[in-house]
């Protein structure tokens, strides 16, 4: 361990925890506009499956946070795939927010995308992977599902530029009471993998490693560059 390091640990006052909100950044403008203009266009006469949406993605590109953003709009939680279509349905909804739709059975999704469209209940699907993809195995999809996975409309977001990752990453690290200058939480979201994912295990990281006592965020910041590999470029 460097001479930097000290049983005498920086001042930082634990703080609530707390979701780490939705930022918004040119990696995710054009998704929240196409949004926009769903909400807007929901209800439209004669288009049942309007009112479905599929949100996608690469790995770590916010699918879940857009997704949670997008819930709290109509007042509904966030479900899983584990969950039984009638139940999601069930009390006449605002609307249905589904994570992971890609671990949905192909026939379960199908049924619940059905009924959702006759009901008129706006649904919102995220998952990993193209749509379509979401129907089953490439050899053998479900034809039916793969035909209305590909008329829904659907968001695809791109994965955080730098700015966005830097903002995320002071986020998470004040979520852990850890407050430090933004241009060096900046500098070290330069090493990160381009991932939400990659932001919240490396304030994670950092965490563990500040509680060792360091004199100085530039220390503590390296030492955890250091020790975390699978985050980093």
């Amino acid at each position: 361990m460097s001479g930097e390091t000290s049983q005498q640990a920086l001042p930082f006052p634990p703080l609530p925890r707390r979701a780490v909100p939705f930022i918004e950044g040119a990696a995710n403008e054009a998704a929240r506009s196409q949004l926009s203009l769903w909400r807007r266009r929901l209800g439209t006469p004669g288009r049942p499956l309007a009112c479905i949406l599929a949100i996608t993605g690469p790995e770590g590109s916010g699918k879940t946070m857009l997704l949670e953003r997008e819930a709290e709009e109509f007042g509904v939680p966030v479900r899983n795939s584990g969950t039984d279509f009638e139940e999601l349905l069930s009390g006449d909804p605002a609307a249905v927010a589904v994570d992971d739709a890609h671990d949905f059975e192909p026939l379960d999704l199908f049924a619940l995308i059905e009924a959702a469209a006759g009901r008129r209940v706006p649904l919102l699907l995220a998952g990993a992977g193209r749509s379509v993809s979401w129907a089953g195995p490439k050899d053998r999809p479900l034809p039916d599902l793969a035909s209305r996975l590909r008329s829904i409309e659907t968001v695809s977001l791109a994965p955080p530029d730098e700015a966005m990752l830097a903002q995320v990453l002071d986020a998470e690290l004040r979520r852990r009471g850890l407050r430090l200058p933004f241009a060096a939480t900046a500098e070290a979201a330069s090493h990160l993998r381009r991932e939400f994912a990659a932001a919240s295990g490396f304030a994670e990281r950092v965490e563990a490693v500040a509680a060792r006592g360091y004199r100085s965020h530039k220390a503590l910041l390296r030492d955890a560059l250091a020790e975390a590999g699978r985050f980093t470029l």
